[in-house]
This record gives C-alpha cells, sequence and structure tokens, in this order.
C-alpha cells in the first residue's frame, strides 16, 4: 500500500511494497495494522511520525456532527423530480 500526502492511498497485488506511482508519502505492506487502520478510518486520520519522520501510527480523528445521510424518502422524491423534469 502506498500513501500520499492528502491521505490518499492506493494498493496493487502485483507491486506490493513499492512505490509505482513515485508521489506516495509513505509504503507500507498491504495487511499491516497501520494499513488495516487507514482503510478503517479514511478519510478521518492524522499520521503519526517519530523522530526520523517514519510513519508508527494512525489515529482517527472524530469529526463532530456529520451530516446525515438523505433518508430514503427524501431520494425518492429527488429522483421523481427528475423524472419528471426529463417527461
Amino acid at each position: 500500500m502506498i500513501v500520499f500526502k492528502d491521505k490518499g492511498y492506493e494498493a496493487r497485488s502485483d507491486k506490493p511494497n513499492e512505490d509505482w506511482t513515485n508521489q506516495a508519502l509513505y509504503i507500507l505492506p498491504d495487511n499491516s495494522e497501520i494499513a488495516k487502520k487507514i482503510k478503517q478510518y479514511y478519510p478521518n486520520y492524522d499520521f503519526v511520525v517519530n523522530g526520523k519522520g517514519e510513519l508508527i501510527d494512525v489515529v482517527e480523528i472524530l469529526v463532530e456532527n456529520p451530516p446525515e445521510p438523505p433518508s430514503i424518502e427524501d431520494r425518492m422524491v429527488a429522483v421523481e423530480e427528475t423524472l419528471l423534469m426529463i417527461l
């Protein structure tokens, strides 16, 4: 897995532990604990680095008042309105 400065990440099974983009900030084993945390917390995490600048962990950033997803009813109304505009 490669991790970018913007906290995005990519993984390729044919190129494990390799920065094929030449833009990675960190390179991690795909099944490492840190990689699992990044996948779980993305995009709400921060890097934890040691004095040498090496990634040693990530911590979850708790988002206050995350936006509520639209209800099914609201989504159906939006679909209905779109269909009426098309017709």
